[in-house]
């Protein structure tokens, strides 16, 4: 009987002591699952991004709007016009004389409510530049403008924009017009013989009136057209020997051809119909004929510079003397040029060429060239040089004049 209660009261211990054992297992697996289970060395504590992720997912948010592009990459069309005033509209430059530097000003006024920021120049091509000063324009305030323009060496009329670039508004642009050209003007400047105006199609020009003024008051003679003595336009009523501040003349091919350019001796009109007036600082005013045999040189796809004259008005010399020009010279690029320009020649018998120098000009380079009449060379003259790189040729034009003795002995006195 003892031995069965003894038997009894150790089980019911056991049994006990297995109650306490599983509920202790259970209140650990209970505090391990909300994450209060103490890390062991190889656990680290859950970040703050881990416990965002165990909690539970939230509805999703709005979807995030586009940012507002900066006002730098907005296009220029697409930005509001400035509310301001130009003075003047318009630059007008007037003649301004082969190569020279012309320099004109324009006021912009803000007329709006709010500040104007200008952010940077704009001009409308590489032969001018812009000066201004960036920053705020308040409202009624002012800004002035500089543009400098520098002429080619090709008489031509150069048309062009300049202007000024705002943050968040539309570009302010002003036009620019200038004539290039000597003391004495030929219009038009080129005489076109094909039915299109250009260098193809039939050729139907062989005659054609050209205008020739002097654009500084001096009244002028024609001594010379194309080599001959010049011929007044009919109907024109004026002498071209007799002096005026204009002459109507005519460009006649005479015993040239006009489908080959050839005189009966097989010699070519010249690319040039070259006027001779007395005007000393003019001596020589050109017109371009336009004509298939005269086509400008394509320049070669690879070739790494490139000039943009189609020809060169030398200064006028006396006899046994030489003068000498510098052409721009512009690159594919400003480091990386494998080709040189290493010697100018002349393909004309009136005159020499020679490279005496190339210097750096920005960009650009300039190459210094010496033009040389031969002896027998007596007033204008006409022909074409070549610059040659080891891989190039491309030519160019040259119209000089070479002074009378007559002349000579008059400047002197």
């Amino acid at each position: 009987m003892r031995m069965r209660q003894g038997l009894a009261s150790g089980t019911i211990v056991l049994i006990v002591a297995i109650l306490i054992v599983a509920g202790l297992v259970v209140l650990l697996s209970w505090d391990a699952s909300e994450g209060n289970s103490i890390p062991t060395a190889s656990q680290k504590p859950a970040t703050s991004n881990q416990r965002a992720q165990n909690q539970k997912p939230k509805p999703p948010s709005a979807p995030v709007q586009a940012a507002v592009p900066q006002a730098s990459a907005i296009p220029d069309d697409q930005k509001p016009e400035a509310k301001v005033r130009v003075k003047p509209a318009t630059l007008q430059l007037g003649y301004v004389e082969p190569g020279e530097s012309k320099t004109a000003s324009f006021q912009i006024i803000n007329e709006s409510d709010e500040p104007l920021n200008l952010t940077a120049p704009k001009k409308g091509c590489s032969c001018t530049e812009v000066e201004v000063a960036r920053g705020i324009i308040p409202p009624g305030g002012m800004t002035e403008v500089t543009a400098i323009f520098t002429a080619g060496l090709t008489p031509t009329t150069k048309n062009s924009k300049v202007g000024v670039l705002f943050e968040k508004h539309r570009s302010v642009q002003v036009p620019m017009h200038a004539i290039v050209c000597r003391k004495v003007r030929a219009i038009p400047a080129d005489f076109r013989m094909h039915r299109d105006g250009t260098y193809a199609g039939p050729v139907v020009r062989d005659k054609g009136k050209i205008q020739v003024s002097s654009i500084d008051g001096r009244p002028i003679r024609i001594l010379s057209a194309g080599g001959r003595p010049a011929i007044a336009w009919p109907g024109s009523g004026g002498d071209p020997m007799l002096p005026s501040i204009s002459h109507e003349v005519a460009v006649d091919l005479g015993d040239h051809d006009k489908q080959t350019l050839l005189d009966p001796e097989g010699n070519l009109l010249p690319g040039f119909w070259v006027f001779e007036t007395d005007h000393p600082e003019a001596p020589v005013v050109e017109v371009r004929m336009i004509h298939e045999k005269h086509r400008p040189h394509r320049r070669e796809q690879d070739r790494e510079w490139v000039f943009v004259e189609n020809r060169i008005v030398v200064d006028a010399v006396d006899p046994g003397a030489s003068t000498t020009f510098e052409l721009p010279i512009i690159w594919n690029s400003r480091d990386n040029r494998t080709q040189q320009i290493h010697e100018v020649v002349s393909i004309s018998p009136d005159f020499k060429a020679e490279l005496t120098g190339m210097r750096s000009d920005g960009s650009k380079t300039k190459a210094i060239v010496q033009i040389t009449p031969a002896e027998h060379v007596k007033g204008p003259y006409q022909g074409k040089i070549e610059f040659v790189s080891r891989e190039h040729r491309a030519p160019l034009a040259v119209i000089g004049y070479v002074n009378s003795p007559a002349a000579q002995q008059d400047d002197s006195e």
